[in-house]
C-alpha cells in the first residue's frame, strides 16, 4: 500500500474508531454482575462496514468494575480494514482506576449540651452520648444517632443541642445556627 493510500486509510481506521465508541456508549450494558460489596457491567459492540473498495470491522468493549471506592473502566477498540489482498488492523486500550477518598465527617466535640432555660442536657463522651435531667440519666447511645451540625452544635432528630462551654449570659435557646439571644 503506497503512503497516499496509507493516510486515507489511518485516517478511515480513525473515523470508524470514533463510531465504535459511540456506538459502544449508546448500545448500553450488555451485561451486569452484582453481590453485596461489587458491581461489574461489560458492554460489547461490533460493527461491520463493507464498501466498494474496503470492508471494514469495529469491535468494542467496555467493563466497568466498582468496589467499595474504587472504579476501574477498561474499553477497547479495535478497528480492522481489508482492502483486496492486504488487512490492517489498529487497537486502542484504554484503562483507568479511580478512588473516592471517604472524607471524614467532623468530630462531635466531648462535653455537655443544652437547649437553653431547661434541666435537660445531652453528654457526649468519646463515640457515645446519653440524655440526663435533674431526675437521673438516660442509657448511653451510639454517637452516629446524632448528627453534626457545626462546631459545638449538633441535632438528635427532633432538638438543636448547643456545647455548654460556649454559651454566654445572653442566651435564650439553642438552634441550628448555635446558641441564640
Amino acid at each position: 500500500m503506497n503512503q497516499k493510500n496509507w493516510g486515507y486509510f489511518s485516517s478511515l481506521a480513525k473515523r470508524c474508531i470514533l463510531a465504535g465508541l459511540v456506538g459502544t456508549i449508546s448500545s448500553g450494558c450488555m451485561s451486569i454482575d452484582t453481590d453485596r460489596n461489587r458491581l461489574s457491567s461489560e458492554a460489547k459492540n461490533s460493527t461491520n462496514i463493507d464498501t466498494s473498495s474496503k470492508d471494514v470491522r469495529v469491535d468494542n468493549s467496555q467493563n466497568i468494575d466498582i468496589k467499595g471506592n474504587d472504579v476501574s473502566v477498561s474499553s477497547k477498540t479495535s478497528t480492522t480494514m481489508t482492502d483486496r489482498n492486504e488487512e490492517q488492523a489498529e487497537s486502542i486500550d484504554k484503562n483507568t482506576k479511580v478512588t473516592q477518598k471517604n472524607s471524614a465527617s467532623p468530630k462531635i466535640t466531648s462535653g455537655r449540651y443544652w437547649i437553653g432555660g431547661t434541666d435537660q442536657g445531652l453528654e457526649v463522651v468519646g463515640n457515645r452520648y446519653r440524655y440526663y435531667t435533674e431526675g437521673g440519666e438516660q442509657p448511653w447511645q451510639n454517637i452516629s444517632n446524632l448528627k453534626y451540625i457545626k462546631n459545638g452544635v449538633v441535632f438528635d432528630g427532633k432538638t438543636y443541642w448547643c456545647l455548654s462551654t460556649l454559651r454566654s449570659n445572653l442566651i435564650t435557646g439553642c438552634g441550628a445556627d448555635g446558641w441564640i439571644r
